[in-house]
This record gives C-alpha cells, sequence and structure tokens, in this order.
C-alpha cells in the first residue's frame, strides 16, 4: 500500500524503525517490492520504548538530501506519545518547517483506548489554531502531556488518523494516498519580517464550509 497508495509511480520511499533506537531498515529506493520486504522483516521490540522522534528526525536527514523537485512527506505510524527520544521536540518541528516537509500520522493504542487528549492539555484558544500550535511549539514541557502524533501532523499541514484493527489502518493508508496526490501546493515571498517563527492563516473564498489543511506557521532565518 505504501507503493500504491503513497508514493506514486517514479517516487523513492525508505523505511526507518524507532523501538529501542532509530535505525535505517531499508535506505531509500524506487522499488516498491524493496520496502514490502523490509517491512515483512520487522521485529518486535521492547514495550516501553518507542524512539518516535528519533526516527523522524533521521527521516528529516534523509529527505535534506533529496531531489528538491519531489515533494518530501513523512508518514509516521505510532502511537501518539514519544518513549524516550534523544531528539527535542522542538527542534524536530522548526527542521520539519524548515525542510518543507509534511508529515502524516496514523497512531495505535497499546491497550486499545480511545485516541483522545485530555481536555487539560490541548484546550481551545478562541478557536485559533494558529495561536494554540505556536504555544505548544514555544512550551516543549505542556507539549510532552498532549498528543505528538497530532501536533507533528497539524504543524506541518499533514493529518492525523488512528486505527485499531488492520482494516482500519488500510482506510487510513488509502484516505492518506488519495489527498496527498490531490493537493495544491501554493507558495508565496512574504513581506519584510524579522526572524522568527510567523502564523499563516488559509481560507477559501466562497467556501467557507471548506476543509483547508496548511502549515499554520513558517520560519524566516537569520541572514
Amino acid at each position: 500500500m505504501i507503493g500504491g497508495y503513497i508514493t506514486g509511480e517514479g517516487s523513492d520511499a525508505a523505511l526507518i524503525t524507532a523501538g529501542e533506537q532509530a535505525r535505517l531498515a531499508q535506505p531509500p529506493t524506487p522499488d516498491p517490492s524493496a520496502i514490502e520486504t523490509a517491512l515483512q522483516n520487522l521485529k518486535p521490540g521492547a514495550q516501553s520504548v518507542g524512539h518516535d522522534l528519533d526516527g523522524v528526525a533521521m527521516a528529516l536527514d534523509l529527505l535534506s538530501k533529496r531531489d528538491r523537485n519531489r515533494r518530501p512527506i513523512i508518514l509516521l505510524i505510532s502511537e501518539t506519545r514519544d518513549r524516550g527520544s534523544k531528539a527535542n521536540l522542538q527542534d524536530v518541528l522548526r527542521r520539519a518547517e524548515q525542510e518543507n516537509v509534511t508529515i502524516w500520522t496514523v497512531s495505535y493504542s497499546a491497550f486499545v483506548t480511545p485516541f483522545t487528549t485530555s481536555a487539560a492539555d490541548w484546550q481551545d484558544s478562541g478557536g485559533d489554531k494558529s495561536f494554540n500550535l505556536l504555544a505548544a511549539i514555544t512550551e516543549p514541557a505542556r507539549l510532552a502531556k498532549g498528543n505528538m502524533s497530532n501536533l507533528l501532523a497539524q504543524s506541518t499541514g499533514g493529518r492525523h488518523l488512528s486505527f485499531a484493527r488492520q482494516k482500519s489502518l488500510e482506510d487510513d493508508l488509502a484516505s492518506i494516498g488519495k489527498e496527498v496526490h490531490s493537493q495544491y501546493l501554493l507558495s508565496f515571498v512574504p513581506s519584510t519580517k524579522p526572524p522568527a517563527i510567523h502564523s499563516i492563516h488559509i481560507t477559501v473564498n466562497g467556501h467557507a464550509d471548506a476543509t483547508v489543511r496548511y502549515r499554520p506557521v513558517y520560519w524566516i532565518a537569520s541572514p
């Protein structure tokens, strides 16, 4: 399904595992069968660890060397929380933004519990999602208690899905593939602003009911 739905024809894919440590299980390849073989060769790891952020950081390293004419995507299949990564969530988010990477996340529960986050961890601030994400990016302590997978997706313009059975996972991958290959890519040149993180909001004129997903922030680097 990765080759058929996500990458499409002629694109490269790699497989990174993130159990006791992040490991490159399959280097970038245009061969879907190589990815399938690598997936079939996966072995269970320790239940108490999961270095998801380290895996995302390794994926960003790979994507930084990519052909810039190709769209960079990370598909993260994991629990909603990290369990022991050395990578810092704030740094991972910043680098994903700078590398123009979209992260799609599909989460499962090790205990088959509802895929929700405590309302105390994710409170709305007047309905302004950009404000919430900006606050979360700058508050790692608060962020650590929340849904890491959901934040990675929202912060990069992707989407967070969840599953409890194989059929649900297959449906999620098909849904992601459909969106990945039917997106409009928009770019703009920002006005002169100081080096920092800036918020952005996108709407569709005449379609107030439209669902629009986009990166809610962008970075202006120092010279």
